[in-house]
């Protein structure tokens, strides 16, 4: 269960950072 917490963590970390990416781009 542990790692699976994890691997949503990353996710998410994942898609905020692309998220992130995307609005630097768009300003």
């Amino acid at each position: 269960e542990r790692r699976a917490d994890m691997h949503q963590a990353f996710l998410k970390l994942g898609c905020a950072l692309i998220l992130f990416n995307h609005l630097q781009k768009f300003c």
